[in-house]
């Protein structure tokens, strides 16, 4: 089990770390695409048709690598003010709950996410010349990378069954 959680700790973060920057090059494109296709709307009068769903594509990618990466850091947006308050067993019965539905969440995610990518192998992008599957790809990508950081999540929840509860942060009581 130590092992497993060795090498899942290793690749979550290693991904994380690559989400990161990719999440930077593609919020940099989102806002290049944008901001040339209100630049050619402005001179020339008319849009750039494919813009809107080339920044779509991109702020989709986005998302589906940098939410993963944001929860494998414990970045993404809690709400502590009541749980900081609560006894420390139930706190640990909620995490514990919450990481198995949220790999629950993301198993289901995957699995969906991979037939709407078989579906888009059929077909075309309506506006951009990319297979539709092209659109699916981050989605997928996503998924997974989601459900690896889900189940380092659950692996820490049942190493955490093991130890003593922790106190409470002194600042739970202050808010």
């Amino acid at each position: 089990m130590q092992r497993l959680r060795a090498v899942v700790d290793t690749v979550t973060d290693a991904l994380a770390d690559g989400a990161t920057v990719l999440g930077a090059v593609l919020l940099a494109l989102v806002t290049l695409v944008s901001g040339a296709e209100l630049v050619a709307r402005s001179l020339t009068g008319s849009s750039w048709i494919e813009a809107g769903d080339l920044a779509m594509l991109f702020a989709v990618a986005m998302y589906f690598t940098g939410y993963p990466a944001l929860l494998n850091r414990d970045e993404d947006i809690r709400m502590d003010y009541f749980y900081l308050r609560l006894p420390p067993r139930l706190r640990r019965g909620i995490d514990l709950a919450a990481a198995a539905a949220i790999v629950l969440f993301f198993v289901v995610l995957v699995v969906k996410a991979i037939v709407l990518f078989r579906m888009g192998l059929r077909f075309r992008h309506p506006v951009l010349a990319l297979p539709a599957a092209a659109v699916y790809a981050p989605l997928v990508i996503g998924a997974a990378f989601g459900l690896l950081v889900a189940i380092r999540k659950l692996l820490d929840g049942l190493a955490d069954l093991g130890r003593p509860a922790a106190p409470p942060r002194p600042d739970a009581h202050h808010p």
